[in-house]
């Protein structure tokens, strides 16, 4: 049995422990969460200078796109960007396999314990499989063209079969609202099953905006230079709110960057289905974008709201603890609600918190320490790090 301390613990179940001590059984189970008036010296108490956290919970990224680090432009919009991917994404399967692997140990370095990844291949499962992170895979399928939508749907079925078969955790998804056709999107609907876990690209540019809001913007030359008719007119609502009906109500729904989302589209979507999560990934949404969410409008549904670090073509790095100094520079978020972010939010969102997201007893979610806290105002530092104490 290992005894863990530190100045303070937040367990990410709603408490800020100061000289908390976490018991921990030699396999990783939470025993017990002590909170004790003054800490005494006793045997085997291992006592660090900073906060102690669950292990972190990156509910987005892609891993396959790890090679295209520093490939692609900062700060050009989303068309160029996904016109950079279509141009730099080929590469052989040796280059492609050991930047995943490179992804995945940063990762573990990272304290990051339990990951939601998105996946066009097999590319990562080998990975995946011997890793000592968690995954689940969201096969992901896009297509504008109704003609392709069969075509594209049993591609991803042939995935989906080979995930199965390494008795890896995972479903089929769409990309997003403008990159998938009606007939597509209908598919994937048929084949909703009990329990899986659904996730959505969500507004993440201002040309997905426009497209849906007013008809026109930057995706109606990307898509006429495809030589693609996405069968998409101006709706006058915003994109999520046009694609819920092919949704799940009863099953997670996954709603990813909401960069340019407003309190209107969140309450409307609550209003459809309560089972929905809002993952933020600012490092991405400041490198594709040059911009941030606004989170006045995630107020009423803070428990909700997850992080994730999507690809390395799109950050720097893989850093959940990055993106919640990000987060805390820029929108002023106070650091139990970041680690909360951080852990059980996306823990829940993944249907894992049975065994991650929280240091409680008869979990097993990983412990993670912060360092290099600014105690005075009691938040992260540009110097924060994370170290892994489990």
């Amino acid at each position: 049995m290992r005894l863990l301390s530190a100045h303070f613990v937040i367990p990410a179940d709603g408490r800020v422990i100061k000289n908390g001590i976490v018991h921990l059984s030699d396999k990783g189970e939470v025993l017990k969460v002590e909170a004790p008036e003054k800490i005494k010296e006793q045997a085997k108490l291992e006592f660090y200078n900073g906060v102690i956290v669950p292990g972190f919970v990156n509910v987005h990224c892609h891993l396959e796109l790890s090679h295209l680090w520093k490939k692609i432009s900062k700060g050009r919009g989303m068309v160029n960007f996904i016109e950079s991917l279509q141009a730099n994404r080929n590469a052989s399967h040796e280059i492609v396999e050991k930047a995943i692997e490179n992804a995945n140990n940063q990762m573990i370095q990272e304290g990051i314990v339990l990951v939601g990844d998105i996946s066009n291949s097999d590319l990562s499962f080998s990975i995946k499989k011997r890793s000592k992170i968690k995954y689940h895979t969201f096969v992901e399928v896009f297509s504008s063209d109704p003609k392709q939508a069969n075509k594209v749907f049993q591609r991803a079925q042939v995935i989906q079969n080979i995930l199965d078969d390494m008795k890896l955790e995972g479903n089929i998804v769409p990309h997003s609202p403008y990159s998938v056709s009606d007939n597509l999107f209908t598919l994937i609907k048929k084949n909703i099953k009990e329990n899986h876990v659904h996730c959505i690209h969500n507004q993440e540019s201002k040309a997905e905006s426009d497209f849906f809001l007013k008809g026109e913007g930057d995706f109606i030359p990307f898509f006429k230079k495809q030589g693609i008719d996405p069968g998409l007119k101006e709706s006058g609502h915003s994109s999520p709110i046009g694609i819920m009906k092919y949704l799940p109500k009863k099953e997670n729904i996954i709603f990813v960057h909401n960069t340019y989302s407003t309190r209107e589209d969140i309450q409307q979507i609550r209003n459809i289905t309560e089972n929905c999560y809002w993952c933020l990934c600012p490092g991405s949404n400041l490198y594709i974008e040059k911009k941030l969410p606004n989170m006045d409008v995630f107020t009423d549904v803070l428990h909700n709201v997850c992080i994730g670090t999507d690809s390395l073509a799109s950050n720097e790095k893989l850093s959940v603890l990055q993106e919640m100094y990000i987060l805390q520079k820029n929108l002023n978020l106070k650091l139990d609600s970041l680690v909360e972010m951080a852990t059980i939010n996306g823990a829940k969102a993944l249907i894992k918190d049975s065994r991650y997201g929280s240091i409680e007893e008869g979990k097993k979610p990983g412990v993670n320490l912060i360092e290099n806290i600014d105690f005075t105002n009691f938040s992260l530092t540009e110097k924060s790090t994370v170290k892994r104490l489990d």
